[in-house]
C-alpha cells in the first residue's frame, strides 16, 4: 500500500531536479492552502468540538451528583467546554470578508493560474512555447475571473460556484485539446 510512495520518495532522491521540488513544494503549498481555506469556510474542527462538547454534557447530565468535590469537577469541565468552544480559540479559524463575486472569480480563474504555474520553470530555462503558453493561460484567467466577478449572485451558488467555474473551464479545455489535436494531425 505505501509502495508507491516509497518509489516516489526514491526516485525523488536518485534523480534529483529542481523542477520536481518545486513542483513537490508548491503541491504541498496548496494543499496546505485548499486545507485552510476549507476549514476556515465550513469550520469542520470547530463543529467536532461542538459535538463532542454536547456529547459530555449529556453524559454528565444524566449523572447524579450528590457532593461538593462531583459539582467541583463539573463545574471544571463546564469551564473547560466554553474555553474549547470558543469560536476564536483555534488559530487555524480567521474571519475573512471576500465578496461572493470576488470567490467567484478566484474560483473560475484558478485552474488556469494553476496550469500556468507548470510552465513558470520551462519559462526560465528559456523554452520557445513558454511564454507564449504562460500569456495564453494568464489571459484565460483574467477571462474567466471576470465572467466569475459579473454573475449575479441572486442566480444562486450552483451557477457561481458550480456550473460556471468547472462548465466554462472544461468546454475552453475541451475546445483546447481539440483544436490542438486537429492542428497536430
Amino acid at each position: 500500500m505505501l509502495k508507491p510512495f516509497f518509489d516516489f520518495i526514491e526516485k525523488f532522491a536518485t534523480d534529483f531536479t529542481w523542477k520536481r521540488l518545486v513542483i513537490l513544494i508548491g503541491l504541498v503549498m496548496l494543499t496546505g492552502a485548499v486545507l485552510f481555506l476549507y476549514e476556515a469556510q465550513t469550520a469542520t474542527s470547530q463543529l467536532t468540538k461542538y459535538e463532542r462538547a454536547v456529547s459530555i454534557i449529556k453524559e454528565i447530565e444524566s449523572l447524579k451528583i450528590n457532593n461538593k468535590e462531583s459539582t467541583k469537577v463539573v463545574e471544571h469541565i463546564y469551564s473547560g467546554l466554553a474555553k474549547i468552544t470558543e469560536p476564536q480559540s483555534s488559530p487555524a479559524t480567521f474571519n475573512t470578508n471576500v465578496s461572493p463575486e470576488l470567490k467567484q472569480a478566484l474560483l473560475a480563474a484558478a485552474p488556469w493560474l494553476l496550469f500556468c504555474l507548470f510552465f513558470i520553470p520551462g519559462y526560465f530555462k528559456g523554452k520557445d512555447d513558454a511564454p507564449s503558453i504562460i500569456g495564453g493561460t494568464l489571459a484565460l484567467s483574467f477571462i474567466m475571473g471576470i465572467g466569475g466577478y459579473f454573475i449575479p449572485v441572486e442566480w444562486g451558488s450552483w451557477v457561481g460556484f458550480g456550473v460556471y467555474p468547472f462548465g466554462v473551464n472544461l468546454l475552453i479545455f475541451i475546445m483546447l485539446m481539440w483544436y490542438g489535436n486537429r492542428k497536430s494531425a
